[in-house]
């Protein structure tokens, strides 16, 4: 079994591998991050909380699915953490485990599944089996996003500061409602009390980090971004601006503030979830790429 496992963590750090060299230069994951992940990986296989299902032959792992419970903007779903298949499963063998892993976890009725942009017949196969594209996980480069934001970011009325939890909290979830209420693209449609409290607790953490900002005009919160730096790869976990100040260059230059953070915090790479238009076709201009589309169905 030891032999096993150690092949299942092989194919899921050649799966970071993979996903560095398409979009992070070939970055290499550091030593401490892979130590934790496989100290993850080891307990995952004996936890019977998780669901973990692998098929090795002749020293090949042809299958390894791994999946937990996890919270999503106010609920809680199945999270497939881990979804490698040799060769590309057919229709009914997918529905098989898809309905073996909601089996697993009968108090859940929710599932997402990341899949790559290449994965094609996957894809086809997800939204046959009604999935939604719930997120799309982009990724760019710190200094190119700089770089765009630098040359086209005219805005001069607006200012940009950190935030200042008490103060500005507020306002900032007064901000998200109003947008993700007005932006049928969102993936987020109901804002629930239980996600005002996630999202609160989210800004609370990145203005104590730091890498929370407001923008204002007039002395007004219209606009906030977070991030959570995390070494070469960070994460920018919100962006929001009030639809009243949409179209007048406020997203560029939280952007721009945001990254400039990052930067200064030698992150070379940073990503972020979405499904809003505008935020998507930002993203493209920035020469960010979608690494992962997240498919959910709710049962």
């Amino acid at each position: 079994m030891v032999k096993i496992e150690q092949l299942l963590i092989e194919n899921f750090f050649k799966s970071m591998d993979q996903y560095s060299a398409e979009f992070m230069e070939g970055y290499k994951f550091p030593l401490a991050l892979k130590k934790k992940i496989t100290n993850f990986l080891k307990s995952s296989f004996n936890d019977e909380n998780s669901y973990c299902s692998f098929s090795v032959k002749n020293g090949q792992v042809e299958k390894f699915i791994l999946a937990r419970s996890a919270a999503d903007i106010g609920g809680n779903l199945i999270a497939i953490s881990h979804f490698h298949f040799k060769d590309v499963p057919s229709k009914q063998e997918l529905n098989k485990v898809i309905q073996s892993i909601m089996d697993f976890f009968p108090s859940l009725n929710s599932i997402v599944i990341g899949v790559s942009p290449s994965d094609k017949k996957v894809t086809r196969i997800l939204k046959g089996n009604k999935f939604f594209i719930a997120a799309n996980e982009f990724i760019g480069k710190t200094s190119d996003g700089i770089r765009y934001l630098e040359k086209t970011e005219k805005t001069s009325d607006v200012l940009i500061r950190e935030m200042k939890f008490k103060r500005d909290i507020d306002s900032v979830l007064k901000i998200e409602r109003r947008a993700h209420k007005e932006d049928g693209s969102s993936r987020i449609q109901s804002y629930s009390k239980k996600l005002q409290i996630e999202m609160k607790s989210h800004y609370q953490k990145m203005a104590k980090l730091g890498t929370a900002f407001v923008a204002t005009k007039n002395e007004k919160v219209i606009g906030a971004v977070g991030s959570y730096p995390n070494g070469k790869l960070s994460l920018i976990a919100t962006i929001v601006v009030d639809p009243k100040s949409q179209g007048q260059g406020v997203s560029k230059k939280l952007y721009l503030r945001a990254l400039k953070d990052l930067e200064g915090r030698r992150s070379t790479f940073y990503k972020g979830q979405t499904t809003t238009s505008n935020v998507l076709a930002m993203g493209k201009k920035m020469k960010r790429k979608i690494g992962t589309i997240y498919f959910r169905k709710d049962y």
